[in-house]
Parts: C-alpha cells; sequence; structure tokens
C-alpha cells in the first residue's frame, strides 16, 4: 500500500496537488504514492480503494484552498 497519500478538493488546488505528487512520485517511486486525481483504477470501488490508501499511509498531505475552506466549495464573501 502507498505510503503517502495526496489529497485536494476538486476544482481547487489541483494542480499544486498534481505537482506534489509527481515530485514525490519522482523522488520515492510511483507505487510508495497515492494521488485521488489518477490513483483509483477504472473498475475498482470507490470510496473504498483511496479510504484504504488513508488508513494504511504513512503521510497526508492535502493541497487546501480558498474553495476548501467553504461549506458549499466557494470561498466566503465577507
Amino acid at each position: 500500500m502507498p505510503e503517502a497519500f495526496v489529497n485536494y478538493r476538486p476544482g481547487d488546488e489541483e494542480p499544486a496537488a498534481t505537482m506534489i505528487a509527481r515530485e514525490l512520485a519522482r523522488r520515492f517511486g510511483g507505487e510508495r504514492i497515492f494521488f485521488v486525481g489518477n490513483s483509483t483504477e477504472f473498475g475498482h470501488r470507490f470510496p473504498v480503494e483511496p479510504v484504504r490508501a488513508v488508513e494504511e499511509c504513512e503521510a497526508l498531505v492535502a493541497a487546501i484552498g480558498p474553495r476548501s475552506l467553504s461549506q458549499h466549495g466557494r470561498a466566503d464573501q465577507r
């Protein structure tokens, strides 16, 4: 099972999360990284596979942006 889990909120930091996952894979090997954007194989059950990866990983990296802080997916406008 992967040792690092990289996650992001769709539409809010996907480019940053992609770069982080790509760099971690380059340094440590792709088989050691679970990237939510492309690690669930076609035909496998979602969310079973990502939940298992989170439970078994050594490190979780979450790319958090302005939309991640809002319950409805958009930054609060105050």
